[in-house]
């Protein structure tokens, strides 16, 4: 090789270094810019702003016939979605208790919605899946609803839809109650934009006041609702008038309250008119259909294209205080601890100051099923009733403990009370 053709092998070889150093330091570059803007986008999540009166406009109209009014919101700051939950006030409750709602219980804010009871609405920017860490709280304490569970079938037709309001919904889903068979089926629109093609079927119960025909569109949600009866539903969804889909029923805002024998119902026509669900599937409802989408309701044999699922029977169970679908992570049929931490879940603390006025009246009924949802926490007691050997030897050696007699009958006459469920159905029944 002569000098000519080393140096000419020298700068090829000099070239190639070059463009395999340009090479590593561009990538290089890229990397640590990428990891800027990650660490940037995380920093900007983290720091969701809370929403304040300066960036956000409400307005509240006039009460309509029913009493209730619209609620309308407006955001200034642009790139953070608003969200909002409703939590039901009960009648004498400390505002001051409720100082947030779930985060699950949070719904994206797209169009007005109709507050129809006094309640807490609770306000929140997110960005990605960060909430703002306060809520804007609104209450509402002044709105007398005039809603009537038993609307007669003339008063249900002022609240049907139209063939033509009914054609020109731009909602993905459409819901058709089977009140006859006590299926729901979700139904999304085809190529043709008709609601033909079947997405999810759910077991329910109807009831005497359920809605016999009519397409209706539902309107506001509830985190929680009082129910007819003194009960609670979660995730409610409201359909005309005081017809509902709600879960089974709960004694308290509580989710270890479940009625478990009304759970064990589902399938069957158990409600005064409401809509019963499983937590999952209610749930479902509460998170996917958008308030205005259409609910038909109709009768048939056919459960329907998807047939009619079942439900767990969990009577017999030591988790029946709980719904085993409920996505709670507290869940004990889901592994969790079954305790229901009262702090950590708003939506619990309402019921403690009206729990005092509504045991008593229970106990006068011969309601005492609400207490037997807390008696599996009470059944490990139920191995103290073999006790009741030792009480024969009582009376030879105290004749003073006639006095615990009475007080240990009444323990052993609540597992008596399940076979009484008949009667405390009846009481309770809900919407």
């Amino acid at each position: 090789m002569n000098a000519k053709q080393k140096k000419i092998t020298i700068a090829t070889v000099s070239l190639i270094v070059v463009l395999i150093v340009i090479l590593v330091v561009g990538i290089l570059i890229r990397n640590r810019s990428n990891s800027t803007q990650a660490v940037s986008a995380e920093n900007i999540e983290m720091n969701v702003p809370e929403i304040s009166a300066e960036d956000l406009q409400v307005d509240i109209s006039e009460p309509n016939e029913n009493g209730a009014v619209k609620f309308s919101i407006y955001g200034n700051l642009k790139g953070y979605p608003i969200y909002y939950a409703i939590i039901e006030l009960i009648d004498g409750q400390d505002v001051d208790t409720l100082e947030d709602a779930p985060e699950e219980a949070y719904l994206l804010y797209e169009s007005d919605f109709i507050i129809d009871t006094n309640s807490v609405i609770f306000l929140k920017y997110k960005r990605g899946e960060i909430f703002s860490p306060k809520p804007y709280k609104i209450v509402i304490n002044n709105i007398n609803s005039n809603l009537d569970e038993n609307m007669t079938e003339e008063e249900l037709e002022k609240y049907q839809l139209s063939a033509e309001e009914q054609r020109n919904s731009k909602y993905p889903y459409y819901i058709r109650v089977n009140y006859g068979a006590n299926v729901v089926t979700v139904y999304k629109k085809d190529d043709k934009g008709e609601y033909t093609v079947p997405v999810k079927a759910m077991v329910c119960s109807c009831g005497t006041a359920t809605p016999k025909s009519g397409v209706y569109k539902t309107t506001n949600k509830y985190v929680w609702r009082l129910l007819y009866g003194d009960v609670y539903g979660q995730f409610a969804t409201r359909i005309v008038g005081s017809i509902l889909f709600h879960s089974v029923p709960y004694t308290e805002q509580s989710k270890d309250t479940l009625e478990w024998w009304e759970y064990d119902k589902l399938g069957t026509s158990a409600s005064a008119g409401c809509i019963r669900l499983t937590v999952q599937d209610t749930k479902w409802i509460y998170d996917n259909c958008a308030s205005g989408t259409m609910v038909e309701f109709y009768s048939s044999s056919n459960p329907g294209p998807l047939g009619k699922p079942t439900a767990q029977k969990i009577s017999n169970t030591a988790n029946r205080n709980w719904d085993p679908t409920d996505p709670d992570s507290r869940n004990p049929w889901k592994g969790g601890s079954g305790i229901v931490n009262t702090p950590s879940t708003p939506s619990t603390t309402p019921n403690e100051p009206v729990n005092p006025p509504v045991e008593p009246e229970e106990p006068a009924d011969p309601v005492t099923p609400p207490t037997e949802p807390v008696d599996p926490p009470e059944e490990p007691e139920e191995p103290t009733d073999p006790i009741e050997p030792e009480e024969p030897t009582d009376p030879p050696e105290e004749p003073t403990e006639p006095v615990d007699p009475p007080e240990e009958p009444e323990e052993p006459t609540e597992p008596v009370n399940p076979p009484d469920n008949p009667d405390t159905e009846e009481n309770k029944e809900v919407a």
